[in-house]
C-alpha cells in the first residue's frame, strides 16, 4: 500500500515542487532587473494590486465555504486541515501582500 507522500508524488510528479522553488527567485531576479534599475511611481500600480489581495482573500473564502481541503484529499490522498490551509491562505498571505503595499508606499529600498 502507497504511503500519502509516495501518492501525492505520483499523481503531481515534481513538477509543482519546481514550480514552488523556481518561480519567486525567477520573480526576484527579474524585479532586481527591471523595477529595480528604474522605480515608478508606486501609487500607479497599488490599487490594481490591493484589488488583486482582494480578489485572492474572496477566493480563499470561496474554498472555506466549498469545503476545498476536503475536494483535495480525495483527489491526491493528502490530507489537509481546514485551520492549516486557513492560516496561511487567509491570514499570513494577505497580511504579507499588504505589508508589501505599505512597503511600496514608503518606497523602502532593499540594500
Amino acid at each position: 500500500m502507497c504511503d500519502k507522500t509516495s501518492m501525492a508524488h505520483h499523481f503531481m510528479g515534481t513538477m509543482p515542487r519546481i514550480v514552488f522553488a523556481v518561480a519567486p527567485i525567477g520573480g526576484f531576479v527579474l524585479w532586481r532587473l527591471t523595477i529595480y534599475q528604474a522605480p515608478i511611481d508606486p501609487h500607479k500600480p497599488i490599487i490594481t494590486y490591493l484589488v488583486i489581495v482582494i480578489l485572492f482573500i474572496d477566493y480563499v473564502s470561496e474554498d472555506y465555504l466549498t469545503s476545498f481541503e476536503v475536494a483535495v484529499t480525495d483527489i491526491f490522498g493528502l490530507h489537509l486541515h481546514k485551520e492549516h490551509s486557513l492560516s496561511i491562505a487567509a491570514f499570513l498571505a494577505p497580511a504579507i501582500w499588504i505589508a508589501g503595499a505599505v512597503l511600496l508606499l514608503k518606497r523602502l529600498k532593499f540594500k
